[in-house]
């Protein structure tokens, strides 16, 4: 099977177990104790250290450590395309229509901007960041924004009281120009609808109903995660939602003095169409203990976690949490009679799996074994003189392998360059330290023991080294504006791991990057010393990628001229079965290691991919909507391939072609 039909197969595989097994994942309502972050505080936080800062150039001897001004420091930042950006300061535009699927306008309904990964087969519920964005369509369902910077991944969505939400992915905004997104359709999407009884038969009116968009609340952090809509049931038990738009559902049923039953129906592979799901809520039981530590003192504000096992799920699953009170006591309520298994977690503790238990026990006793800390200091490896403001890193160590980020960071104020870490789980360590003015720095490697405090971590920070160089083009023209950024040595882009560093819940990679001046040359100063590969991208050209570029401390490596060409540029024409123009789905360009280019269509199916490095490329045209209806995941990937054209792209040159959704049945 060639890549570019399996990479979206994986991706597919893998939502699906992460759906499936997301169940076992606790929902967080008002009433349920937050996740502690694994981010810390102190007085005065650190500044970011990396390229991003700019210091005095290290050729300079008499340079110090003070970074340089604050104005300087914001012209190097270049942040990712529409993270953390001013949504109100570009000068891009951006315009469409909503309407329904009898062609009718749609007046008020809320559009909202967001941005999402770059490759758009993969902005997915989890990955996006909202703008601040927000507008409503007029009597003729026309909306619009000003104002927008520059990014290849906004997101559209479009939401109303009488439709479904939907929303079109990977809307491209050049400064100073107008992008015209397709008509938006919105169908009235599925409705899940029910009648909760009790025990015997008797309906329960009053029932308190949760719908929740499972796939969504998976990717999202704990603290942040919402059911989509609650309702209650009617007299006659019922309940119903409408305008559903999403496949993987989750439904909680509870009433006053009844056990509380969960139940999912995920159709990921198939059409979304009506579900009805019925619950049957008995008489609920209760699960009592205690959570202390090894030598019997209790732990108070350890979260315990109850989930049903041996159940068919079509039957419904029972679960609950509660949060230790003084005494380490703890009481899971609502339960149905049945068999769960226990988990507690407690800050300074190690999760702990506590076994199989049934509704009803009330001597449960949880025994949570104690983490570890780390001490240390971090000190000026040329004067020893201790740094009074940093950031530290923690990271797991294994053998002949990379420090791997922990996720867990803090930030430290100190007078005399001391620092305290805990919460910390025995294992394999290095400490990594940023402060401005240094290169990211690392202890050496370290062991933490259960209940010990690990003392005596030093961190020598220096000021690395840096990479120098110029960015042309063809002809020999700088070029401005470039952006330049490091990666592993031998990099390669892999658009299934990158739908996961999108996540707000995955741990934040650092970025060497910084932008080429009115002359393309470009400075990456405060690097840690590593080999890498430099990667340089600009719009209107062709990237390019350098490797083996070593970085040694204390020295400027120059890599002298890196070339962008034009590249090669494919266009043409999206067509629906009849022949009509297609603007309902995404045209990706896939060569044979795996590197995707992705692009929508316009209202008139027309569509160009510029700047292609020269090669062989299967242009495949993914539609995601046919006729209004909504293709399910699987189809639109048999589809694709039924579309796909070999195209060689050469330098200089515009190849055309013209791909078609194939009639159905074929």
């Amino acid at each position: 099977m060639q890549s570019s039909v399996l990479r979206p197969v994986i991706v597919l595989i893998i939502l699906a177990a992460v759906v499936i097994l997301g169940v076992q994942v606790f929902r967080d309502s008002g009433s349920n104790p937050e996740v502690v972050p694994d981010v810390e505080e102190t007085t005065g936080p650190a500044e970011q250290g990396g390229a991003t800062q700019q210091p005095p150039s290290i050729a300079d001897p008499a340079a110090g450590a003070t970074p340089e001004p604050a104005d300087e420091q914001k012209r190097e930042v270049v942040l990712p395309a529409g993270i953390d950006a001013d949504f109100n300061t570009g000068t891009g535009s951006l315009s469409g229509r909503v309407i329904s699927p009898e062609k009718v306008a749609v007046e008020g309904a809320v559009v909202s901007l967001a941005v999402g990964p770059a490759d758009i087969q993969f902005s997915l519920p989890g990955t996006r960041r909202p703008t601040g964005r927000d507008t409503k369509t007029d009597e003729d369902g026309a909306y619009h924004f000003d104002g927008l910077p520059a990014a290849s991944n906004y997101v559209v969505l479009v939401s109303h009281p009488d439709y479904a939400r939907d929303e079109v992915a990977g809307q491209v905004v050049y400064e100073h120009d107008y992008t015209l997104v397709p008509d938006i359709v919105l169908g009235h999407g599925s409705r899940v609808f029910g009648v909760v009884q009790d025990d015997v038969g008797g309906f329960l009116a009053g029932a308190r109903v949760e719908l929740w968009d499972q796939l969504e609340a998976n990717f999202m952090k704990e603290g942040e995660k919402r059911p989509w809509k609650v309702t209650q049931s009617d007299d006659a038990g019922h309940y119903e939602f409408t305008n559903v738009h999403f496949n993987a559902c989750e439904v909680v049923a509870s009433a006053p003095g009844r056990a509380a039953s969960t139940k999912m129906s995920t159709t990921l592979f198939a059409q979304s169409g009506d579900r009805e799901i019925n619950f049957m809520l008995g008489a609920p039981a209760e699960i009592a203990g205690v959570v202390e530590d090894e030598r019997g003192k209790a732990i108070p504000g350890a979260v315990v976690d109850a989930f049903q096992i041996g159940q068919a799920r079509e039957m419904g699953l029972s679960k609950a949490r509660a949060e230790t009170g003084d005494k380490g006591e703890f009481l899971l309520v609502d339960l149905a009679q049945g068999t769960y298994t226990l988990t507690a977690r407690a800050t300074n503790y190690s999760d702990k799996p506590a076994g199989t238990f049934e509704a009803g026990a009330r001597d449960v006793h949880i025994v949570l074994e104690r983490r570890g800390a780390v001490s240390g200091s971090v000190v000026d490896a040329a004067t020893n003189q201790p740094l009074t403001r940093f950031q530290l890193h923690l990271h797991w160590k294994r053998q002949e392998v990379q420090p791997t980020p922990t996720g867990k960071l803090k930030l430290v104020s100190s007078p005399d360059g001391t620092f305290e870490f805990d919460d910390v789980e025995p294992n394999s360590y290095v400490m990594e330290a940023e402060a401005p003015g240094y290169a990211p720095c690392r202890s050496e490697p370290f062991q933490v023991q259960r209940g010990a405090t690990t003392e005596n971590v030093r961190i020598a920070m220096s000021k690395g080294g840096a990479i120098e160089g110029r960015v042309v083009t063809g002809d020999g023209q700088p070029v401005a504006g470039a952006l330049v950024q490091l990666n592993p040595n031998g990099f390669v882009p892999n658009p299934v791991l990158a739908i996961f560093s999108s996540f707000p819940s995955s741990i934040p990679k650092r970025e060497f990057r910084t932008r080429t001046d009115e002359n393309g040359d470009f400075a990456l100063r405060l690097v840690i010393p590593e080999t890498y590969q430099v990667e340089v991208s600009s719009h209107s050209l062709s990237p390019q990628a350098v490797n083996d570029v070593s970085v040694v401390e204390g020295q400027v490596t120059t890599v002298g001229r890196i070339t962008l060409s034009a590249g090669g540029t494919i266009t043409g024409r999206c067509l629906d079965p009849a022949g009509k123009a297609f603007a309902d789905g995404r045209v990706q360009a896939a060569t044979a290691n795996g590197n995707t280019y992705t692009v929508r269509p316009n209202y008139d199916g027309r569509f160009e991919i510029q700047n292609l490095p020269p090669g062989e490329y299967d242009v495949t045209l993914h539609p995601e909507k046919v006729d209004g209806a909504q293709v399910n995941p699987l189809l639109m990937i048999v589809q694709a391939q039924k579309t796909k054209v070999a195209v060689q792209v050469r330098e200089g040159r515009t190849e055309q072609i013209v791909l078609q959704v194939p009639p159905p049945g074929q």
